[in-house]
């Protein structure tokens, strides 16, 4: 059976970048990868970029692709033009969004305002993991 969220990543730190969201997924099956073709076979919902890499993935109705904009980030590559190619990209609050479209990168189907993730178990109360030792 095919994961309902596949998770692509282009480089090795988007694996920490999508594994912070991945966690909190519940009763849905999902898979990270950084194997395009991998992807591209078992991607049948969802599909979740961090980068600008849809010419990797043809276009299809029955696939609905979310941007996560480089790490949630709002630096220059978060703007990028293709990102106009993704069903929704999520922003990190409203001035995020505006600046999108301020510089007319509109997603298909909309903006999903998702905060910044990273920071999540600063709030929750949980206990957050130590960073690596170097």
């Amino acid at each position: 059976m095919k994961p309902g969220i596949v998770f692509y990543a282009s480089q090795p730190f988007h694996l920490g970048i999508f594994g912070g969201v991945a966690r909190h997924l519940r009763g849905v099956s999902w898979i990270l990868t950084m194997n395009p073709e991998q992807a591209r076979y078992l991607a049948n919902r969802l599909l979740v970029l961090a980068d600008h890499d849809y010419h990797l993935f043809p276009r299809r109705e029955t696939l609905a692709v979310v941007q996560l904009t480089h790490g949630y980030s709002d630096k220059n590559n978060s703007y990028h033009p293709l990102h106009r190619h993704a069903d929704w990209i999520c922003v990190c609050g409203p001035f995020q969004q505006e600046e999108y479209e301020r510089r007319g990168v509109i997603p298909r189907r909309g903006f999903w305002l998702t905060g910044y993730p990273p920071n999540d178990a600063l709030f929750s109360g949980e206990a957050a993991a130590r960073p690596v030792k170097l």
